[in-house]
């Protein structure tokens, strides 16, 4: 279909090589050890489902490039003028199911919309007929992502997750100052603080880029295990501040800065012997600075050759461009999920990393399906108990019954009869402590305001 967007090479280097003196700048990699050298791309027919700021501007990078083509472009609405001024030669239309019938499509730009329910079930479709997708996130909840997941794999599938910046090398630059520890020029990093400044400050803008730097972050500190977030009680998300806590045993700090203008951020490294800063524009090349910073001028010369699209393409072939997989999206997908919930308990939401979660869904089934079993077995042994308990008849035959009243014998007392009920009583008076510890935890509470 086409061809490698760019080679790998083993023994290259993003900031050149290192030597034995403290000052010196350690091998940066973009994928161990290995840097992307450009090389000559076999043209490539892709097709545009929907139409929002990423996928617009994704679409007009390889529109740039002579090797690729915008055959078709579906529910573009009123951005059909500018999709048919980047190609003028697109087939435009609002049946996006025709995908299917078009083998000469080597992949699909898939961009958000506001009708989600309708995007995901294209995106269902698309999936099983096992086109090549690149999705711009967020594009739908984490719980929705995982189900795509697990289509994905049932067909074989290649879904690239895309949103603006991710698998920059300048991440990979900061990753190997991380790991480096105590042995790089800043020093051990003991703190990492990611400052996105936004005019437009709503749950709307906020949570797609919390979910973007939350990719970043996760290459620095590791798999994220908890989050805590926090802001102002009116509106949350205006002055949204979130604590995320790295398996690498790092925490970031993510904050919302009032700004004048959008698409700016900075990522800084506070290390025990300096800083480093990232600063982090939609419009202008990636620079980093701080105590060392000029040391990543070669660094940044190679970074020029980087570009969103010539990541996709390499992605698209197989080559890892530190864009991720699709489950990995799923993880930055669920910390939108996380921050809602912790603003609402007020509390650190703790992440588990379930290993095989499709055999871990199945035991909570069955451990379902059994307490459920248990249960209904309790309840009918309660009420044979009732029913033998107050001698109910349970034959409708009156002559019968009347019969076996004249020759019944003396019982033990109805008390004694009811006592398998006794155990389930019990349990729900027990309930009644929770009263009582909500009492004591209120007087606690006076008396220390009290003090």
């Amino acid at each position: 279909m086409f061809g490698p967007a760019a080679k790998i090479e083993d023994g290259d280097s993003i900031g050149g090589s290192r030597d034995s003196s403290r000052d010196a700048w350690p091998t940066v990699d973009h994928s161990r050890g290995a840097r992307l050298r450009f090389q000559p791309i076999v043209a490539m027919k892709f097709a545009l489902l929907g139409v929002d700021q990423d996928a617009l501007d994704l679409t007009r990078q390889l529109c740039r490039s002579r090797e690729h083509e915008l055959c078709v472009a579906y529910d573009v609405g009123p951005s059909r003028e500018a999709i048919c001024e980047l190609a003028p030669r697109v087939e435009t239309g609002d049946a996006p199911e025709a995908l299917l019938a078009r083998p000469e499509i080597d992949a699909v730009v898939v961009a958000t919309s506001e009708e989600r329910q309708a995007r995901e079930q294209q995106l269902r479709t698309l999936i099983q007929g096992g086109l090549r997708l690149v999705v711009m996130l967020p594009i739908c909840d984490a719980l929705t992502a995982y189900e795509l997941e697990m289509i994905r794999a049932d067909h074989g599938a290649v879904m690239v997750p895309y949103n603006a910046g991710r698998g920059h090398p300048a991440i990979d630059a900061l990753a190997a100052v991380v790991r480096d520890g105590g042995h790089s020029p800043i020093g051990k990093v003991e703190q990492i603080v990611v400052e996105r400044h936004l005019a437009r400050r709503q749950r709307s803008t906020v949570i797609p880029l919390l979910c973007a730097d939350g990719h970043a972050i996760g290459r620095l500190i590791g798999d994220i295990e908890g989050v805590s977030a926090s802001g102002d009680r009116d509106d949350p998300y205006r002055n949204l501040s979130v604590v995320l806590n790295g398996a690498n045993s790092l925490t970031a700090r993510w904050n919302v800065v009032p700004s004048d203008r959008e698409g700016r951020a900075r990522m800084t490294l506070h290390g025990t012997a300096g800083t480093l800063q990232l600063e982090m524009s939609a419009d202008r090349p990636w620079v980093i600075g701080g105590t060392h910073g000029d040391q990543f001028a070669p660094a940044a010369a190679d970074w020029s050759a980087w570009t969103p699209a010539t990541a996709v393409v390499a992605e698209l072939d197989g080559q890892r461009a530190g864009l991720g997989t699709w489950f990995e999206a799923c993880r930055d997908l669920e910390i939108a999920d996380h921050v809602a919930a912790s603003l609402r308990r007020r509390r650190t939401i703790e992440i588990r990393r379930d290993a095989n979660p499709e055999e871990n869904a199945f035991k909570g089934i069955m451990s379902a399906g059994g307490c459920l079993i248990l249960l209904l077995c309790l309840l009918v042994t309660l009420a044979f108990a009732v029913v033998e308990g107050f001698r109910m008849p349970m034959m409708t035959d009156a002559a019968e019954v009347l019969e076996m009243r004249d020759q019944e014998k003396p019982r033990t007392h109805i008390l004694l009869r009811l006592w398998p009920v006794y155990p389930l009583l019990a349990f729900l008076a027990l309930q009644a402590l929770l009263v009582v510890a909500k009492a004591g935890r209120k007087e606690r509470s006076q008396a220390s305001e009290q003090d």
